[in-house]
């Protein structure tokens, strides 16, 4: 790949300047402000001199920011994550240090940060793709994934984005689980079996079983 990848002429930035760190420090100090407004104009400038793409540091301290309690925030550090997977231009790419730096913080996530990336999704579906591109990074994710989407502690619209994802990205180690929930949902709503649950769990069982239902035609296709 590296060939065809110097045969094409693809070139690597040049690292963020050490003579500049200073000035991104205070940057990354402002990502941890109480303020609002402070965080989004520290992303912007982060962004604006391009640290997120040339320093190791600043690529992996938006992973750490993930969980930013600001919804329009936490989609604007997405986005920035993502340009430094899919690298903006053409022709040039983040540093080797900064992709694998990113690489290492994204393949640590937990439970925590892929809950941030399914409320982005629940919000705007816009974002499964750059939530997939993410949680496609870490090995960890499919078994959180299904965790969430097992767990009836999870708001509803949540484990649904968490089964859309599995879908989307193809964990196939997912499909067992996915069919005996949706066997047990579907007996919720069978008959007199009906009878014996709560308004709210058979709310559970309609809204959820399309999906379940669409994820699991996806993931049998991508295994044949």
């Amino acid at each position: 790949m590296m060939l065809q990848q110097d045969f094409l002429g693809i070139q690597d930035l040049e690292e963020f300047s050490t003579g500049r760190s200073a000035e991104l420090l205070l940057t990354l100090e402002d990502l941890l402000s109480a303020d609002d407004e402070i965080r989004h104009e520290a992303l912007y400038r982060l962004c604006e001199i391009d640290a997120h793409r040339r320093s190791p540091l600043a690529a992996s301290f938006l992973v750490y920011r993930l969980f930013e309690q600001d919804l329009a925030l936490r989609a604007r550090i997405v986005h920035a994550i993502c340009d430094v997977i899919k690298g903006r231009d053409l022709f040039k790419r983040p540093p080797a240090k900064v992709r694998e730096s990113l690489h290492h913080a994204l393949r640590a996530i937990g439970e925590r940060e892929v809950h941030s990336l399914l409320e982005l999704i629940h919000e705007d579906h816009d974002f499964l793709d750059p939530a997939c591109l993410l949680l496609n990074q870490c090995s960890r994710s499919g078994e959180i994934l299904v965790k969430v989407l097992n767990c009836s502690d999870y708001p509803i619209p949540i484990r649904i984005a968490s089964c859309e994802v599995i879908g989307e990205i193809g964990f196939l180690e997912a499909e067992h689980v996915i069919e005996t929930l949706e066997k047990r949902l579907s007996d919720r709503t069978t008959g007199q079996l009906s009878m014996a649950f709560a308004p709210r769990a058979l709310e559970e069982a309609k809204e959820m079983i399309p999906i379940l239902r669409r994820t699991l035609d996806a993931l049998r296709e991508a295994s044949m």
